[in-house]
């Protein structure tokens, strides 16, 4: 005989019951997934291999004066570098990222800067560490959902017992505060 309150099992009877939190943890671990597995360290320009992409960092003067071949002021570029002279420095950005698909798309303007406006260069490499928690991430996000898809019981009754179904399990609240604090 079953006590109330406890689930009826008809499928899997060693199941845990079911919680709908699964669904509050999803976006975080696809964030996670998603955050990316690569980092920026220095490079030197001697160091840095042909058509390589690298982001360059530029103090305030020279960002201004790039502004007016961009149309907007930032500090920060992606693109090749190579050396011009013993002053110099030519960027090549690619600009066809807003035309994808047309012939524009793999545009690319070329600009000249000082080494003096140049602060830093910085290569993209993977990082490891980024990886495997990504990876631990992803693992850890697919057992969950999978733990909670797969092991589910019936929380109705078989047909025929004239039972009523439980009531819906619990369900924790957790309420963040934004804003004021009223005292």
């Amino acid at each position: 005989m079953r006590r109330p309150g406890t689930p009826v099992t008809t499928a899997l009877p060693n199941a845990r019951p079911v919680r709908k939190g699964g669904a509050r943890l999803f976006p975080g671990i696809a964030a996670l997934v998603l955050a990316g597995c690569v980092e920026y360290v220095p490079v030197e320009i001697g160091a840095l291999r042909a058509d390589e992409e690298v982001r360059v960092a530029f103090d305030e003067e020279t960002s201004i004066r790039l502004s007016r071949s961009f149309g907007r002021i930032t500090q920060e570029l992606e693109g090749n570098v190579s050396p011009r002279g013993q002053d110099s420095l030519s960027v090549s950005i690619w600009i066809g990222r807003d035309y994808r698909g047309t012939a524009f798309e793999n545009v690319r303007q070329t600009v000249s800067v000082s080494r003096a406006g140049v602060t830093d260069m910085r290569r993209r490499e993977i990082s490891v560490w980024r990886t495997a928690l990504a990876s631990a991430g992803a693992v850890a996000g697919f057992a969950f959902m999978i733990n909670r898809v797969f092991f589910q019981e019936n929380p109705n009754p078989p047909p025929g017992t004239g039972e009523d179904p439980p009531p819906p399990p619990e369900r924790f609240l957790i309420r963040i505060p934004i804003g004021r604090v009223r005292q």
